[in-house]
């Protein structure tokens, strides 16, 4: 490992444990102590890392909401051809296929679908800190 990777292997640590510390309770002045960092690095360690984990558990949503995506699609192709046989049962099975599509997708709710996160207000309110 180079002297570049060791020193960012260090602070992804670094700021994995200043999060840790702060979801068990600890100040930012008290962990900036622990931690032997100013305090407004730590302010800015929590920030990067709740970011970080922000986008792994958005990606985690895309392909979850993709592979529900490729199931329904299997399950319209297999009963596609009683649909149009005009089968009342299959008909009633595309239906509910197309609402799990149009839910998972967001597409009833008029607006594209953010759950309320409190992830996202808690990322919100330390960059706002950190950049004052």
């Amino acid at each position: 490992m180079s002297e570049q990777e060791s020193e960012q292997a260090r602070a992804a640590q670094l700021r994995k444990r200043a999060l840790e510390l702060r979801l068990a309770g600890q100040g930012y002045r008290d962990i900036a102590e622990m931690l032997a960092v100013p305090e407004p690095s730590v302010w800015k360690m929590v920030g990067v890392e709740l970011q970080t984990l922000q986008a792994a558990s958005h990606d985690l949503v895309r392909r979850y909401r993709d592979e529900q995506l490729e199931r329904l699609d299997a399950a319209l192709r297999a009963i596609w051809p009683q649909v149009e046989a005009g089968k009342l049962d299959a008909i009633d099975c595309f239906l509910r296929i197309e609402e799990r599509r149009s839910s998972l997708l967001g597409l009833d709710s008029g607006a594209a679908v953010a759950a309320p996160d409190s992830l996202s207000t808690n990322i919100r309110k330390i960059s706002e800190a950190a950049k004052s």
